[in-house]
């Protein structure tokens, strides 16, 4: 495949070519969708996501960049559902954890985020007092 991120366009017609020969590549699919991010393409992102994961429910990064794309079009709550399966997933994946504690703050769940925050304490002591920082106590 002509995979470039210098040529978005190419690596995207590269990717539907390998999914016309075979629709049940997560890879390609999850592939896919980070390309359309670098696009600025949020809903074709998050499909793409969505059928890597109708392929491979299992993986945590799929679900948290499908997480972070319906955080950036503002769709919080399904943001939040996106971030808790990459955490039944993978419990260590402190990113999900902190993205989860954001979109919870964004949401105005705040007893949500006292529970993130001290999930990452646990996880990821370093990101957790950056989370308290900027998202518990900014200012």
């Amino acid at each position: 495949m002509d995979y470039s991120l210098n040529r978005p366009d190419k690596t995207i017609e590269a990717f539907q070519q390998a999914l016309s020969i075979n629709l049940e590549r997560a890879d390609a699919w999850y592939s896919l969708g980070l390309t359309y991010i670098l696009l600025n393409q949020l809903a074709k992102a998050i499909e793409a996501f969505r059928q890597a994961l109708s392929i491979n429910p299992g993986n945590a990064n799929i679900w948290y960049n499908l997480g972070t794309m319906y955080g950036k079009l503002n769709q919080y709550d399904q943001a939040i559902e996106a971030f808790q399966q990459a955490l039944r997933i993978n419990p260590e994946h402190a990113q999900a954890w902190r993205e989860l504690g954001l979109a919870h703050h964004l949401s105005g769940h705040y007893e949500q985020v006292t529970e993130v925050y001290k999930q990452l304490k646990v996880h990821a002591p370093r990101k957790a007092d950056s989370f308290l920082r900027q998202v518990v106590m900014p200012g």
